[in-house]
């Protein structure tokens, strides 16, 4: 069977190799794999390792763009020329463990009615404290919420949403974008939920396969997490105009929880001091226990900013994406 590897980048070499050098050392699997990567950007370095890189055993091609487009327009250049019956994303910061395709063709036989089908990311080598505790908070509902399913392995198949399967680990039936599916052009971030979205609003099968896991690169700075927290904040809000069935209230709740905050301080000082009480409590609760599990009581604070970040940081961009939207409609 054949399948294809789609994959973007831009200026993160080092983990690109690890990347493809993940997919040279699988263990014997039944699939004839085509790569397909694209240099999203300019990006020298990447061009000339890409030019020069060799695989024993897969097809290999890739493209270049001197300026970058929004990752779901990249996304589709790479799906157009694709041969294979399945497409396989992979992120470039992303491992895949030896047995990964051996698991994948056992699913396909298993569900081969399946349109759609993934599983979660997991961390592997963690480089610093901050990677090891961010990777803990990650999985904790308080902090991502139901999308907690895309960072834990959950104990069973479950049905595939747009909540619990995650573009990094993801495979799509080719003859889905033969059908007319495809990534919105115009997102940076959160692509994957509209497109998801389309296609079970469509009725297609989808698997959640928590045994299908793949090794992610964490974000290593503050400054990095915040802004990816801010735009999956915006572009969850853009997805739920442009794609109605992507909303749920549970996603208001962190926006819900700053304007109690912000009544609580206009009309009642005392009761701003308890809710704001109250909520360093709790992730002082959870952070503690966080930290015991880990052994790493003296980097408390990392998963305290880890919980705040989650919590003010993406509802700011939950507040923004509505706003642009509401502006396009004036």
């Amino acid at each position: 069977m054949n399948i294809t590897i789609i994959i973007l980048t831009h200026h993160r070499i080092e983990l690109l190799k690890l990347c493809l050098q993940s997919i040279e050392n699988q263990l014997e699997h039944p699939f004839n794999i085509e790569i397909k990567a694209l240099v999203n950007g300019e990006d020298e370095d990447s061009r000339a390792f890409l030019k020069n890189w060799k695989t024993s055993k897969n097809k290999f091609e890739y493209k270049l763009l001197d300026k970058a487009l929004p990752v779901g327009e990249a996304r589709n250049i790479l799906i157009n020329s694709a041969t294979g019956k399945y497409l396989c994303f992979i992120d470039d910061d992303v491992e895949i463990p030896q047995n990964y395709f051996q698991t994948a063709a056992k699913y396909i036989d298993k569900y081969p009615d399946a349109d759609v089908f993934g599983g979660p990311d997991q961390s592997k080598c963690i480089k610093s404290d901050f990677q090891l505790i961010l990777s803990a908070v990650m999985k904790s509902y308080f902090a991502m919420g139901p999308t907690r399913a895309r960072h834990f392995k959950e104990k069973k198949i479950t049905k595939g949403t747009e909540i619990n399967l995650i573009l990094c680990n993801l495979w799509m039936k080719k003859e889905l974008f033969e059908k007319g599916f495809a990534f919105p052009k115009d997102y940076i971030r959160n692509e994957e939920n509209i497109l998801l979205a389309e296609i079970e609003k469509a009725n297609h099968k989808m698997l959640y396969l928590p045994d299908l896991f793949v090794y992610h690169e964490r974000k290593h700075d503050f400054k990095k997490l915040i802004r990816v927290t801010y735009l999956s904040g915006m572009y969850r809000m853009i997805g739920f105009f442009d794609q109605k069935n992507t909303f749920h209230f549970i996603f208001l709740i962190p926006i819900l929880f700053i304007a109690l905050l912000i009544s609580g301080l206009v009309y009642s000082g005392e009761l701003f001091l308890v809710m704001i009480g109250a909520y360093f409590l709790v992730i002082g609760i959870l952070s503690f226990k966080i930290c015991i599990q880990l052994k790493k009581i003296s980097r408390f604070y990392y998963a305290v900013l880890f919980y705040m970040i989650y919590n003010f940081i993406y509802p700011i961009g939950l507040i923004r994406g509505g706003l642009y939207k509401l502006r396009k409609k004036l």
